[in-house]
């Protein structure tokens, strides 16, 4: 047994020699071998951030001139221009041809008017050529007792007027409409240019003197014509101004009563006997016809009126305390119907007729642009009924004309509203509209 085990343990130990025995020294290094093949692209890395701008270029050539534009709109005209100097007054004893006589007459120049040496056109008026507003009437005074004389016998260049007449109506005209109060004329606004005889209106004015008739005359081809007479009047105030367009003297006066002569119609108020007069077709006229609302260029129909501007204002206040916890409606009003334009026939008449009831609808037309192209179509129709009344009507000075502005008060009207077709010129729809302001509710009807 002991043999055994020291044979096995030779043998582990020989072994153990033989594999110490075999390991030998590092070899040298062998050659480099051939490089691999390429690997696959990896994917796109992210963008990165942007880079600063670069200088810019430089500018290129400038471009061929482009062919000539049509030529624009006429632009609105400019102010009036200063007052030129003043021209010397012509020896009176010098002969000076008339301008537009036709005749080569000689005539002697008027040493108190302005400057005659140079020909004129005789348009009836004072030469105004120096001075900014254009002479638009003339004025007379006369009175018989304790009167400046200077004023007696002068003549005012007018650049401006305004006057009229107003009436306030009251419930209960005879046809369940409004009637008429009493009528008095408005105070008489003129402007006139600075003279001599301006002192004699300071005279007037401090001492309390009255003049029977001041007459405001327009220009005439023939000469000038008689417009409106004011009966016993008394000058209020006097208000001198000057600047650029020289020295303007703004009278007021108090008048007891206007005759008014145009288009072919006398018609007249006396505020002291509150009675009038009145001679033309307007006179007794029930209705003041239709009225047209439209620009100068847009047809109308032969039987109306073209007016400027039509204004209607309604109003109902609301006042808190419905009957729901809101709120509630007032009574409905209006201030009337104004209409503004040159005067016309029923203007001049409506110094007669202010304060009486035209008992007959006057109508009021608002005309379509679309007019020009398909003659005259109305969008807008009011319709004024239950004893219309003129309440007021005044009168003012333009370059082409006297111009007026009256109002009616009505007891009810109709509304219609329109819109039309642009291709066809016809009613696509339409609406209508009642009220009465005497009864507050939605008809038309007076009683």
């Amino acid at each position: 047994m002991m043999r055994t085990r020291g044979l096995l343990g030779g043998l582990m130990f020989g072994s153990l020699l033989v594999s110490v025995a075999c390991s030998g020294d590092r070899g040298a290094t062998g050659p480099k071998g051939d490089p691999g093949a390429d690997g696959a692209t990896g994917p796109a890395g992210p963008e990165g951030p942007a880079g600063p701008a670069g200088y810019a270029g430089p500018a290129g050539p400038a471009g061929a001139v482009g062919p000539q534009g049509p030529a624009g709109a006429d632009g609105a005209a400019g102010p009036a221009g200063p007052r030129g100097p003043a021209g010397s007054n012509a020896d009176a004893s010098a002969p000076t041809k008339t301008a537009d006589s036709g005749t080569g007459t000689t005539t002697p120049a008027d040493a108190g008017a302005p400057d005659a040496t140079t020909p004129v056109a005789d348009s009836g008026t004072p030469d105004a050529a120096a001075v900014g507003d254009p002479t638009v009437a003339t004025l007379t005074l006369s009175a018989a007792n304790n009167f400046p004389a200077i004023l007696k016998t002068a003549v005012f260049e007018v650049t401006s007027y305004r006057f009229g007449v107003e009436n306030q109506p009251v419930a209960g005209g005879g046809n369940g409409g409004l009637g008429g109060g009493k009528t008095a004329a408005d105070p008489v606004v003129i402007t006139v240019r600075e003279s001599a005889p301006v002192a004699g209106l300071f005279t007037m004015l401090l001492t309390g003197a009255h003049a029977d008739t001041a007459v405001l005359s327009l220009p005439d081809p023939t000469g000038k014509k008689v417009f409106a007479t004011f009966n016993t009047v008394a000058a209020s105030s006097l208000d001198s101004v000057a600047g650029s367009d020289g020295q303007l003297e703004t009278v007021t006066f108090e008048t007891g009563g206007i005759d008014l002569a145009y288009a072919g119609i006398t018609a007249g108020w006396d505020t002291l006997k509150n009675q009038g007069t009145c001679n033309g077709a307007c006179c007794n006229s029930t209705s003041y016809g239709t009225y047209a609302q439209a620009e100068p260029t847009w047809p109308i129909a032969a039987s109306t009126t073209r007016i400027d501007e039509l204004d209607v204002p309604v109003v109902n206040a609301p006042v808190a305390g419905g009957g729901n916890g809101g709120l509630g409606g007032n009574k409905a009003s209006t201030q009337g119907f104004t209409i503004r334009g040159p005067l016309e026939s029923n203007g001049v008449c409506s110094t007669y007729r202010t304060g009486q009831p035209l008992t007959a609808p006057t109508t009021f037309d608002v005309e379509s642009p679309l007019s020009t192209k398909f003659g005259p179509l109305d969008t807008t129709i009011y319709t004024a009924v239950c004893g219309t009344v003129v309440t007021s009507l005044t009168i003012t000075s333009s370059a082409t004309g006297p111009r007026e502005e009256f109002s009616l008060n009505v007891g009810a009207f109709q509304v219609t509203e329109r819109t039309l077709d642009a291709t066809t010129g016809t009613t696509a729809n339409e609406s209508t509209t009642s009220w009465s302001f005497l009864r507050n509710q939605a008809t038309a009807v007076c009683q």
